[in-house]
Parts: C-alpha cells; sequence; structure tokens
C-alpha cells in the first residue's frame, strides 16, 4: 500500500495528523506533532505480503520543537532598517 499525502488537498485530516505545508521542504505531507516534534511525511510505503514481517518505508521531514521557532522567524520579512544617530 502507497500512501503519497503530497497530492491531497490541504487541510485533510488522516491518521492522526492534517495535511500542511511542511516549513522544511515546502512539499505537502501529513503533519503530526508527537511529543513535542513535528513530523511530516510526505510518503509512505507498506508492505504487508508477509504478517510476521510488516515493512513500512518512509520520506519524511523532522522538526524538533527548537527548530519551528527559529524556522518560522527567519522565513519572516525582516525588519525595516531604522537609522542610527550619531553622536
Amino acid at each position: 500500500m502507497i500512501s503519497d499525502y503530497t497530492v491531497l488537498p490541504m487541510g485533510t485530516k488522516a491518521e492522526g495528523g492534517e495535511v500542511k505545508v511542511c516549513p522544511k521542504c515546502k512539499r505537502r505531507g501529513l503533519h503530526v506533532e508527537t511529543s513535542g516534534h513535528s513530523f511530516y511525511t510526505h510518503f509512505q510505503f507498506k508492505n504487508t505480503d508477509n504478517p510476521r514481517n510488516v515493512v513500512i518505508r518512509r520520506v519524511e521531514c523532522h522538526l524538533p520543537a527548537e527548530d519551528i521557532g527559529e524556522r518560522s522567524q527567519v522565513l519572516r520579512l525582516p525588519r525595516p532598517a531604522t537609522p542610527t544617530a550619531r553622536v
């Protein structure tokens, strides 16, 4: 089974998350927050041919909580320059 979250409409809810744009790679992905970490799963391949050996492969971006704040500041427009007073 293959799940491609990059083609789903924004806001689609699935598997405990919601499709949003990943701030790291700018692609759509299933956004899930767990224990202070954000994951954006873009593709998922699940092979269940052998019930004793289930294989799950994912293409995803991982954003630790501290990186989310830094990234949102980087994506903002810079503040306008203010003249400095000369003494």
